[in-house]
């Protein structure tokens, strides 16, 4: 379905990319702490959260109004 879905919207996007993106926002964005991104993502190790999620800028971010999806 998501292959579906991303193929039609000419949308280069898996699902994890999501998950780094929201991961990122919760820190640089929302200012959470490593020990609450952890919980939240599940992970066990916290030096994973911090490798993985923190190597974006805020201004390397996009901004809602500036995402360029097309509709159905």
């Amino acid at each position: 379905v998501w292959t579906k879905i991303t193929d039609r919207l000419d949308f280069d996007v898996v699902p994890h990319d999501l998950r780094r993106t929201a991961a990122t926002r919760l820190f640089i964005v929302d200012r959470w702490n490593p020990a609450e991104v952890q919980a939240f993502m599940g992970h066990r190790d916290p030096r994973v959260t911090l490798s993985i999620y923190t190597l974006v800028e805020a201004e390397a971010l996009p901004q809602p109004s500036t995402l360029n999806i097309r509709s159905m």
